[in-house]
């Protein structure tokens, strides 16, 4: 649930994209921590409220260090509309599923994004995939029926729920890849968090729970955490090569392995290691081959 572009080309500092992505996903897993904690007292689609509607604050600081509201132009509103919703139904499915699951299980099957992107960039995208990356992508697979542990009597079908998300993330990625030529960094990030605020606060009537003050500050934390994520691997990216700090998302794991213990007493099983493990290897193996084509083809 945390990849982004850069705002601008250059990469003067590898170690320093590095740092930023760590400290991103430490953001996130925070968040996810919050979420989970959250959403066992208040609706999934009102925790979803707060994180869009008051991620606003950081995410217009983003957009005025990226050249303010001259970078809100568009020439593809109808691709911007589906990225939004295809970014608002990774949010809400993630945040199901973390409501359901341990924090670590439902991290590790979000991981699946890199897999659905390289499968859904051959229809979509018309890029060629060999057979070593799907390879990559079937062995992902099989480390999330590791985890998932289909037909035995502790699968859940809320595991499906990160799975999703990270199906709704990849096609996600792929509307960011169709739109990047023509469209501003900052007109995306606004245009999701607009249209993510709209329809989540359309619905809010009909879930609404008055939160506790103290419940209050964990919800408006949740948007604000979420929206400086956004400023945390802007600058990532904006340090260093996509494929050096890829790989650094899956501390994510670590991170929620420690939360979910510290806050909530779980601690992942064997088949969740072993299958994060799978998957983990996987998707970098995959950005590792995508880098491979691509200094090919740049050479060619």
């Amino acid at each position: 649930m945390r990849t982004a572009h850069a705002l601008h080309p250059h990469k003067p500092s590898q170690i320093k994209g590095i740092l930023f992505m760590c400290a991103a996903i430490l953001n996130y897993s925070i968040m996810d921590a919050l979420v989970k904690y959250l959403t066992q007292d208040y609706p999934v689609l009102m925790v979803s409220f707060f994180r869009f509607f008051f991620a606003f604050i950081p995410v217009l600081i983003l957009i005025r260090l990226d050249g303010g509201m001259n970078a809100l132009t568009t020439k593809r509103p109808v691709l911007h509309l589906m990225r939004a919703l295809f970014g608002m139904a990774a949010f809400v499915s993630f945040f199901f599923g973390l409501q359901q699951l341990e924090l670590a299980d439902a991290v590790a099957l979000g991981f699946t994004t890199p897999l659905f992107l390289t499968a859904l960039s051959v229809p979509v995208l018309g890029e060629k995939v060999g057979p070593r990356r799907w390879a990559a992508v079937i062995v992902g697979f099989i480390g999330v029926l590791v985890i998932a542990q289909p037909g035995t009597s502790v699968f859940q079908m809320a595991s499906l729920l990160p799975i999703l998300a990270g199906f709704f993330l990849a096609c996600t990625l792929i509307t960011v890849k169709l739109m990047a030529r023509t469209e501003t960094n900052a007109m995306m990030l606004f245009s999701v968090t607009v249209i993510g605020t709209l329809i989540t606060a359309s619905i809010q009537p009909f879930v609404w729970v008055t939160p506790a003050w103290e419940d209050l500050f964990w919800l408006i934390l949740v948007g604000l955490i979420g929206g400086y994520g956004q400023y945390l691997v802007a600058n990532a990216f904006r340090n260093a090569d996509a494929v050096v700090i890829a790989p650094f998302d899956y501390t994510a794991i670590i991170w929620a392995t420690i939360l979910g213990y510290l806050l909530f007493g779980d601690l992942p099983g064997l088949p969740v290691v072993i299958g994060c493990g799978v998957i983990v290897a996987s998707g970098i193996y995959i950005i590792y081959r995508e880098n491979q084509v691509r200094r090919a083809a740049l050479k060619s």
